[in-house]
């Protein structure tokens, strides 16, 4: 994508078991069906956001930003967020919530160093989400390709 990244927003969640469809920037992607359902809440998603040394400046402040608009529209749409950041290794800041207190004072400690492990950081928000029956959202934030495993 070229161009700067204006934001990022649920633009529809969907009441049954159909797709639901998220806004990155001027991008849209959907998430594919999800059949299962949460007694308290619709489900829980984690944020996996890349922190390598690429995303310094401009794009950090852009990505925190996004990344709390987006929580904030997840949560009053009944799901808990939870966040892990990325660069040379995944690090796990927030177990999913339904408050933003958390998540944005966890927002506030990222910096951009290092490399891009979106894999491992996948795998981590994959294990943290467990086998629990709800709708579980893995929603990655990055400017780039992850490193290449050999």
């Amino acid at each position: 994508m070229i161009g700067k990244i204006i934001g990022i927003r649920i633009i529809d969640t969907p009441c049954s078991d159909e797709a639901a469809t998220i806004r990155i920037g001027t991008e849209s992607i959907t998430l594919g069906t999800i059949n299962s359902h949460s007694e308290n809440r619709k489900g829980m998603a984690y944020l996996v956001v890349d922190c390598s040394g690429s995303m310094d400046g401009y794009k950090m402040s852009q990505v925190k930003k996004g990344i709390l608009e987006f929580a904030q529209d997840a949560i009053k749409k009944e799901y808990s967020v939870g966040l892990i950041k990325f660069n040379t290794s995944p690090t796990h800041l927030c177990e999913p919530k339904c408050d933003i207190g958390d998540l944005r004072a966890s927002l506030d400690k990222m910096d951009a160093n290092g490399s891009t492990n979106m894999a491992a950081a996948i795998a981590m928000g994959h294990e943290h989400l467990g086998d629990v029956n709800h709708k579980r959202v893995i929603v990655v934030a990055t400017d780039g390709r992850q490193d290449m495993a050999f």
